[in-house]
C-alpha cells in the first residue's frame, strides 16, 4: 500500500468517524430537549435520524446516514447540473444546520471524486475560483454544459486576475 492510499483510506475513516460523532451530538441535544414523564420515560416516539434533519423540498430522500462523499455526490445528482462547492455546502447547511464550515471538506471530497473520474470539472474563466463540477454526460461535443445543466450564475465570482492592470 502506497502512501497515498494509506493517507486516502485514514482520511476516510476520520470522515466516518467524524460523522458519526456529529450524529451523536445531534442525539444528545435532540434528547435534551425532549420532555420525559413521570416513569421517566419518553414522551415523544422513537428517535428517527431521519426526522433530525431539515426537510429541504427536493431532498425529502436525503439520507443522513450516508458518508459525507456521498452527500456532496448525492447534492450532484439530485441538482442535475454543474454546481460549485459553495453551493454544494450551503445546501448541505440547509439540510443539517452546523456551524461547521463545510468548505474544505466538500473541496477534499469533490478532489476524490475527480481522481476517480467519477465527476468531471469545468472553470469558467481562468481563475479555478469559478470550477463547477458535474458529470462528463452534462457537457456538450465542446466541453461546455449543456443548456439543461448549466451552472448557477450566482456562483461566479468575479476573480482579481481579471482585472490586473497592464504596464
Amino acid at each position: 500500500m502506497t502512501n497515498n492510499n494509506i493517507i486516502e483510506e485514514l482520511e476516510r475513516v476520520k470522515e466516518e468517524l467524524l460523522e458519526k460523532a456529529k450524529h451523536i451530538d445531534i442525539t444528545i441535544n435532540t434528547l435534551k430537549t425532549m420532555s420525559f414523564n413521570s416513569d421517566n420515560k419518553l414522551n415523544e416516539k422513537m428517535i428517527n435520524e431521519k426526522q433530525l434533519i431539515n426537510k429541504v423540498e427536493g431532498y425529502e430522500d436525503f439520507d443522513s446516514t450516508m458518508s459525507f462523499r456521498n452527500k456532496v455526490m448525492f447534492i450532484i445528482k439530485k441538482e442535475n447540473r454543474f454546481v460549485h462547492s459553495r453551493e454544494i455546502s450551503e445546501i448541505l447547511k440547509k439540510i443539517e444546520p452546523t456551524d461547521e464550515d463545510l468548505t474544505r471538506k466538500v473541496s477534499v471530497a469533490l478532489s476524490y471524486f475527480r481522481q476517480k473520474n467519477a465527476i468531471s470539472k469545468i472553470k469558467i474563466g481562468n481563475s479555478n475560483i469559478n470550477t463547477f463540477w458535474g458529470s462528463d454526460k452534462w457537457l456538450d461535443e465542446n466541453k461546455n454544459p449543456k443548456k439543461e445543466h448549466t451552472y448557477n450564475e450566482k456562483y461566479l465570482l468575479k476573480s482579481s486576475n481579471d482585472n490586473i492592470l497592464e504596464l
